[in-house]
């Protein structure tokens, strides 16, 4: 498979809690449903699944009349799912060369109709059969006695007709790739090897590649080229057949992330998405992050030009100011929905619930000929209810008269959890002093974070 990377196509997304706070909004929720469940290989055509047969990987599954058609294809183990289905009823179909619908529980019939309802997943427990079962027995001659005179005329044997052979397809001098489409633009999904002999089901407009069933490994229906296989039999009845829509077949998420010193960031994360495909399309896609401490983040939908099968790479670089546990999803809306999603975390230094103080930085400002200092105090709690901030005078060098009262802690819990700060003042007046102060926070739980001690200059 080859590999490429996009270059072009590079989403810059810089959050940083004000922003997130003030421009972005929880997106509104549209009723929608789940619809999954297991594809069996129903090898005996029994119509039901026996001990023994397991699930079937591969199968092409399609689902119609909830919204845009969407295609998805079977895991290892069978399985298969749609996700934030449209409310209604829904046609599902499965498809996968060389074997066809046998049965489904519940029985609906087929197309399987199936109806989303807001919020609810259906389950769904296919099975299919080889779609050839068949089985043709040897002719048996019965012997005959006749009675017929000796003197019976001769009857002349009527020609026979040639009736035209199939057409079939074998590899010349080696094993020959099976291809999604009739371009090595796309996937090898099968094989034909030396010794194999196929029937032909379809050609392209110029007979360079043939369309084949998945000839041993049971995948849907692929193509092999004509210059490096020999043909027999009639190929004059062959149909002419289109390349296959190429789709996304998975899509895998990984974050590369480079932590900031403190929650208050920055923290960043590279963010690549790898999409696999099996054939040359143009896909859309977007990014959404999600967090305990921010709202949910909704990039816009990108395209991209793939010009053949295999990985692409596209990426997204973030700039966190917040601590956290986050979950990215790279979704992919066209040529079909699928999505691949991980997560990872920021950790801060609260734990357990319990309030911790991060960092204090100063700044000061002169009003005439007072100044005024005023300390910025960066903390998180973990579960978000700190509500008060215990200030302790220690010492003021030289001595000088001054008071300090406590302060109340207004952050909301979503940005106590992501990490957050507020502001204590410190009015100088006219003199010049070094003060030193105890900072502890507490929640409502009654715990306290571990005591802060800071100084500045009055100067």
């Amino acid at each position: 498979m080859k590999k490429t990377f996009s270059h072009i196509h590079l989403i810059l997304l810089s959050l940083t809690l004000a922003s997130l706070a003030c421009n972005l909004g929880t997106p509104t929720a549209t009723p929608s449903g789940t619809i999954g469940g297991i594809i069996s290989g129903d090898t005996n055509g029994n119509g039901i699944s026996d001990s023994g047969e397991g699930g079937l990987d591969n199968v092409i599954v399609t689902l119609t009349g909830c919204g845009e058609p969407q295609t998805v294809l079977s895991g290892a183990n069978g399985y298969f799912e749609f996700s934030d289905i449209s409310t209604g009823v829904c046609l599902l179909e499965v498809t996968k060369g060389g074997w066809e619908f046998s049965s489904a529980a519940p029985d609906t019939g087929y197309p399987m109709p199936v109806t989303v309802e807001a919020g609810k997943s259906v389950a769904l427990s296919v099975s299919m059969r080889p779609s050839d079962t068949s089985m043709t027995g040897a002719a048996t001659a019965e012997p005959t006695t006749s009675s017929a005179p000796t003197d019976a005329p001769l009857t002349a044997t009527p020609d026979v007709t040639a009736t035209p052979s199939a057409a079939m397809v074998s590899p010349t001098t080696q094993d020959v790739n099976c291809r999604f489409g009739p371009s090595i633009d796309y996937a090898a999904i099968d094989a034909l090897l030396v010794g194999d002999t196929v029937p032909i089901i379809g050609r392209t407009a110029d007979s360079t590649w043939w369309q084949v069933e998945g000839p041993r490994y049971g995948n849907a229906d692929c193509f092999v080229a004509a210059n490096v296989t020999q043909t027999s039999g009639d190929l004059s009845n062959v149909p002419v057949v289109s390349a296959p829509a190429a789709f996304v077949t998975d899509v895998q998420v990984h974050v590369d992330l480079q932590k900031g010193t403190y929650c208050k960031g920055p923290h960043d994360a590279n963010i690549t998405a790898t999409i696999v495909t099996n054939g040359p399309t143009t896909v859309e896609y977007r990014f959404v992050i999600n967090s305990d401490s921010i709202s949910g983040v909704e990039g816009f939908y990108e395209t991209i030009e793939i010009n053949q099968a295999g990985e692409t790479f596209v990426d997204m670089d973030l700039g966190l100011g917040v601590c956290g546990d986050f979950n990215v999803e790279a979704q992919v809306k066209s040529p079909n929905q699928i999505l691949g999603k991980t997560s990872f975390s920021i950790p801060g230094p609260s734990k357990n619930g319990i309030p911790a103080i991060e960092n204090v930085e100063f700044s000061k400002i002169r009003s005439g000929g007072n100044l005024t200092v005023y300390q910025d105090v960066y903390f998180q709690d973990s579960d978000g209810d700190t509500t008060t901030a215990d200030w302790t005078l220690i010492a003021i060098n030289p001595s000088t008269p001054a008071s300090i009262k406590d302060g109340t802690v207004s952050a909301s819990a979503s940005s106590q959890i992501g990490g957050t700060s507020l502001t204590g003042t410190w009015k100088c007046g006219t003199s010049k002093y070094t003060v030193t102060l105890q900072l502890v926070l507490i929640d409502k739980a009654e715990h306290s974070s571990a005591p802060y001690q800071f100084s500045f200059k009055c100067d």
